[in-house]
């Protein structure tokens, strides 16, 4: 388990990307990369983990789920179809499965020049805001295999990810939680996290 150093990864990315290699791959594996490999492990398959919303608020469980590194998870399986990575199982009760849940990113916090946000898997049954469209992977490091996942922004915005030690939802055990971070310039640091690269393998 991951739990004592966690990640940032700004793999840069600006504009929206000229081109999109792949549009549809199912069964898709994602993990992360640290920074620095040879001291601190890894790769690490994401997960996606259970927001456990107090029921007195009145949200409907089994909404959307929590996506980081997180060894009493199940990992998080996708497909990429038209900018969209929709769920492939996990569970029949609820949980993740078919094309009922997609990945998004929900605004966290404003940092300077730095904007931060958590990442999840949101039932587009339940909210259809949960559904984005601007997903796409990259080819990564010359490997005619492996694809960097990145996300569409506009000219001038810069973007990546990092992994960052979760101080919230523990009551399961320790995990991490994957921010998404847009900035300008030089984006702001954030205690507890490390630069990381998202990526999976795409086999023909």
């Amino acid at each position: 388990m991951f739990c004592k150093r966690i990640v940032s990864v700004l793999a840069l990315t600006t504009g929206i990307l000229a081109a999109t290699p792949v549009t549809s791959a199912d069964g898709l594996i994602f993990n992360v990369l640290l920074a620095n490999q040879a001291t601190a492990g890894g790769p690490f398959d994401l997960a996606v983990r259970l927001n456990e919303y107090n029921p007195l608020i009145g949200f409907p469980t089994y909404l959307d789920f929590y996506v980081g590194v997180d060894s009493n998870s199940p990992k998080l399986v996708g497909n990429l179809e038209s900018g969209v990575i929709y769920s492939q199982g996990i569970g029949p009760n609820g949980e993740p499965y078919n094309d009922t849940y997609t990945l998004y990113i929900n605004l966290q916090e404003d940092l300077g020049n730095t904007t931060l946000y958590t990442t999840g898997f949101g039932n587009i049954t339940a909210d259809a805001t949960f559904l984005d469209n601007g997903w796409q992977l990259t080819p990564s490091g010359g490997d005619a295999t492996s694809y960097e996942l990145v996300h569409s922004q506009p000219d001038g915005i810069l973007s990546g990810w990092r992994l960052c030690v979760a101080d919230f939802d523990s009551e399961y055990g320790p995990w991490s939680n994957l921010q998404y971070v847009t900035y300008t310039g030089t984006p702001e640091e954030y205690p507890y996290c490390e630069d990381v690269t998202v990526q999976t393998t795409v086999t023909s």
